[in-house]
């Protein structure tokens, strides 16, 4: 497997104005001991993704949750039904543990997460990450990465004593009282006076937990979160944002501001539900994430903090140190779709030098959102102590503060209300959106919009070049937030390259107070107008203006053009996929911008067989493969390189007649360019089926004599299985086991009582030969039983899936207690049921071995005389 810097352990985002924005993703490899004398083993930190959705996703799916409003506390009877399901999530993560455990490839699990993210993360031998895919139950992996930390004159800056003058609908003074704000950091020196002097209920940092260590303690023993603590709510001799604002300390990096990805999700589950118990509300209604590292909008933490924000969570997350990199250069989780990514500016409303640069390559999202002063900030560090630090650390805690500050004002205002309106209400400082996002934060005139455009900012993909023109759409809902009916005007700002043309649904809008109207943008380009600025990847941006009575919201929109493309480009979604015929011409792709993903749809017939591959690969291309199915989010397969070299196959069976989709994306998604051209294909097979089919339920069963005799199976679709019946006589000992198996096969076999439904004996390797099955067991009553085998993968089928399958029967009546010997137990056991008749309450015929309706001196003897005798 060829991985580019794969043994690096790489140094991450460090969010003070100094720190290193890496953008090359890899494993986070170390070494164990083995055992005394053995050699060191190198292992993976990886975070291990399974397919059901998490708590969260459960919920918002299941009672009509709607996004953003997921954290208000559920009644009784759904808190019991949350609770139950993550419950069965934790189950199922065990059973994939012990499975990882039981083919040698985990050494160690630690995090377990359910309510944001449904996974865990693993150490894994280093050579046979790979083989985890396969693994059932497994969606994904993702590295766990290296992470690190990224007022007296900035908080009237941006507006915050105007807004404490306020009242909230209690009637308290706007200063962040009751709102929970968790940090997820360095930690918090919470004996700081400034930030309350104690740790507990009754003081400002009213809890927490340190992921580092694993204890209670979340004291700072490196600054940085301090620095934050007081940015956001400090009250003494500096003054936070939000000064009466209480905080949650969730340390997450050491001492030297490091940490790990993974630590950061099991954070952020914690920020969400700190207690585990949904029915209590003690969750944070903000986090802010001064920290990141390189990634994009569909890693692990990108995810978690997007369903945060669906559990009715507002995060604000920092953008990164690295605009002197130029371009492209946002840090993961700042990445995520909903969260609010901020970047930097200085206290002359200037852009910070340092302040990381959009858009974010993978669906060319405009990010940052927005700016906050960052560059010479005042704030406490640990001891009774102050200093100024720069960076985009420092700018993200002024959004937190601030929209803690909305929280108490607003209560009924979302996540995405809410950044929304930080977005329409900022400052535009006249830069490029992807440097300042909608410009700097104004937190008076964010507590009183005249009106709300959600999403503040529309990204509408990517024109490739490939076609003479181009069409992107985006939608925003207008909402009037003000008193009085009013009669909005849209239109497009000027400004816009030759070539390119900006139309809107609707010219004017005429809305009650509190009412809302959805606005379509469409973006038409003549590509042949369209002239590159020198450059063979830019964005060019324009504006929607919404105007009332000499007010101006503007909501910013752009869209990246790219030179060099594949002729099925724009294809980064299944909403974009371009369709291709199995066994036709193989299409050929490349990844011409970091991130890029390529989606192909296709039309399946139920019970067919198909080979999705690639090949042809170019020098620097890694692919990864992705079949989804037809609602274009939900994982059917995956396969990284069981292709030729680090090319991909996918084998999979239709289950139903439909549409359905492949994504295609590189390895390391941060290399892109014109050698990473492959071919993509699709081919159907025909799988032969054993003769015994159909067989793949009780009700089908093939009847099988206990006579020693094989039958030959395989497994020719996926998910198949193979279903026998046999008579069985009360007493005797049967040995069902597989044997002789293909090269791609992996039994299971499981015994089921007489009703064909309720299991009594499992098996996965329990035979001599390795990946073979065995079930040795005594009949409790005579019947017809039944024993059902599959393979271990549930995409595991093919003609190398053969194997055979043997019945064999030990007559043994005086083993009574089925140990499989007859010993002094057994004796025991007859002389118990000394006496006893066929009229006797509770008579069990075992025990009758004449046959005479009686236990007695005869059935006595029988167990005597077959002392010792035994079956396998």
């Amino acid at each position: 497997m060829r991985r580019q810097g794969k043994k690096l352990v790489l140094v991450l985002l460090l969010l003070f104005a100094f720190g290193p924005f890496g953008r090359t993703p890899a494993w986070g490899q170390q070494a164990v001991e083995t055992g005394p004398g053995k050699p060191e083993q190198a292992v993976e930190r990886v975070i291990v993704q399974l397919a059901a959705p998490p708590v969260l996703a459960y919920r918002l799916a299941t009672v009509s949750g709607q996004a953003g409003r997921g954290s208000g506390v559920p009644g009784a009877r759904e808190a019991q039904s949350l609770l139950a399901y993550g419950q069965r999530l934790e189950e199922e993560q065990q059973q994939v543990v012990a499975r990882l455990r039981e083919k040698g490839l985990l050494v160690e699990s630690t995090w377990h997460y359910t309510q944001l993210f449904n996974g865990f993360v693993a150490l894994v031998p280093a050579a046979r990450i790979k083989e985890l895919v396969a693994v059932p139950g497994v969606r994904a992996l993702f590295p766990d990465q290296r992470v690190h930390a990224t007022l007296a004159d900035s908080v009237p800056l941006i507006g915050a004593p105007a807004v404490w003058a306020m009242t909230d609908p209690s009637g308290r003074a706007v200063r962040g009282q009751g709102v929970r704000v968790a940090i997820i950091d360095t930690g918090v020196d919470y004996t700081h006076p400034d930030l309350g002097g104690c740790f507990g209920p009754a003081c400002k940092v009213i809890g927490g937990y340190d992921f580092v260590n694993k204890d209670l303690d979340p004291r700072d023993d490196n600054g940085h979160g301090t620095h934050v603590a007081g940015i956001i709510a400090a009250s003494g001799t500096v003054t936070g944002v939000a000064p009466e604002a209480s905080l949650y300390a969730l340390k997450v990096l050491d001492s030297q501001g490091s940490g790990w990805t993974s630590d950061i999700i099991a954070a952020l589950q914690w920020a969400v539900d700190p207690d585990g118990d949904p029915a209590t509300d003690d969750g944070a209604q903000v986090v802010n994430l001064s920290l990141g590292g390189p990634g994009g909008p569909d890693d692990a933490v990108s995810q978690a903090v997007d369903a945060a924000v669906d559990a009715g969570v507002v995060v604000a997350v920092a953008a990164g140190n690295t605009g002197d990199q130029g371009f492209f250069t946002i840090g993961s989780p700042g990445t995520a779709r909903k969260a609010i990514t901020v970047g930097a500016s200085a206290k002359n409303d200037t852009l910070a030098s340092f302040s990381s640069n959009g858009p974010v390559s993978q669906g060319w999202l405009l990010k940052p959102d927005l700016l906050a002063p960052g560059v010479s900030i005042q704030s406490t560090i640990p001891g009774v102590s102050y200093a100024h630090y720069s960076g985009t650390s420092m700018a993200t805690p002024h959004i937190a503060g601030g929209a803690a500050l909305l929280r108490q004002l607003h209560p009924d205002w979302s996540p995405l209300h809410v950044k929304a309106v930080l977005m329409n209400t900022a400052l535009d400082l006249g830069l490029n959106v992807l440097s300042q996002g909608t410009g700097r934060v104004q937190l008076a005139t964010a507590a009183s919009p005249w009106a709300v455009a959600d999403p503040g900012s529309l990204s509408l993909g990517l024109d490739v070049l490939a076609e003479a023109t181009w069409t992107g759409t985006a939608r925003f809902t207008l909402t009037n937030s003000g008193g009085n009916a009013a009669l909005y005007s849209l239109s497009v700002g000027s400004g816009l390259p030759a070539g390119v043309n900006g139309t809107l649904s609707a010219g004017s809008l005429t809305l009650a107070p509190g009412a809302s109207a959805p606005v379509t943008l469409t973006v038409e380009v003549d590509n042949g107008v369209l002239t590159p600025p020198g450059s063979p990847t830019f964005t060019v941006a324009g504006k929607v203006l919404v105007q009332l009575e000499g007010n101006t919201l503007p909501v910013p929109f752009g869209f990246g053009v790219q030179q060099g493309a594949d002729a099925y480009e724009p294809d980064d979604g299944y909403s974009q996929a371009r369709p291709i015929v199995p066994d036709s011409t193989p299409q050929t792709h490349n990844f011409h911008v970091a991130w890029d993903e390529d989606w192909v749809s296709f039309t399946a017939t139920q019970g067919t067989t198909y080979v999705v591959e690639t090949g042809n690969l170019g020098p620097d291309c890694d692919t990864v493969l992705r079949l989804i199915a037809g609602d274009g989010t939900t994982e059917l397969a995956y396969d990284d390189d069981s292709g030729v070299g680090v090319a991909s196959l996918i084998t999979w069976t239709a289950p139903a007649d439909g549409t359905y989709f492949i994504r295609a994306h590189q390895f390391n998604g941060s290399v892109f360019g014109d050698n990473t051209y492959f071919d993509l294909w699709i081919n159907t097979v025909q799988i032969h089926a054993d003769g015994y089919e159909p067989d793949n339920a009780y009700d089908r069963a093939t009847s099988m004599p206990a006579d020693g005799m094989h039958q030959t199976h395989n497994f020719h679709t996926a998910g198949d299985e193979d279903w026998v019946s046999f008579t069985a006589a009360a007493g005797s000992r049967y040995t069902i086991e597989t044997g002789n198996l293909g090269l791609s096969c992996d039994t299971i076999l499981q015994l089921y009582d007489t009703d064909g439904t309720t299991e009594l004996v499992y098996d996965d390797d329990g035979s001599d030969e390795p990946l073979a099955s065995r079930i040795t067991w005594t009949a409790p009553a005579s019947g017809v039983y039944f024993a059902r085998v599959h393979d271990f993968s549930p995409s595991g089928y093919g003609d190398s899936t053969g194997y055979d399958l043997w019945l064999t029967v030990c007559s043994l009546p005086e083993d009574l207690n089925g140990s499989g010997v007859v010993d002094l137990a057994d004796l025991q056991a007859i002389t118990n049921r000394w006496d006893e008749t066929s009229a006797t309450p509770g008579w069990d015929p075992r025990f009758d071995l004449d046959g005479n309706q009686k236990v007695d001196m005869i059935d006595v003897m029988g167990v005597a005389k077959a002392w010792g005798r035994s079956c396998p």
